[in-house]
């Protein structure tokens, strides 16, 4: 679900970004302003998503090798 999350932002940011210079030059400065901010938060709310799905498989990881380890010493015993 996370990385669904993670590409949905990062195209929002991508047509943030994108749409910054346009709406500068046909609108003006403050919608310009606007859209960089909301890129610069859908870029942030990406990265927090990715750090939180990495932490989350570091984690499974961790779990997966520690049920392998009581098996073997289950076996060993």
């Amino acid at each position: 679900m996370l990385l669904y999350l993670q590409i949905a932002l990062t195209i929002l940011s991508a047509i943030c970004v994108a749409l910054v210079f346009p709406l500068g030059v046909w609108l003006g400065f403050v919608p310009a302003i606007a859209f960089a901010l909301a890129a610069v938060m859908f870029f942030m709310l990406m990265k927090l998503c990715k750090q939180s799905r990495e932490f989350r498989e570091k984690k499974d990881n961790l779990d997966e090798s520690d049920k392998k380890q009581q098996t073997e010493e289950k076996e060993n015993s």
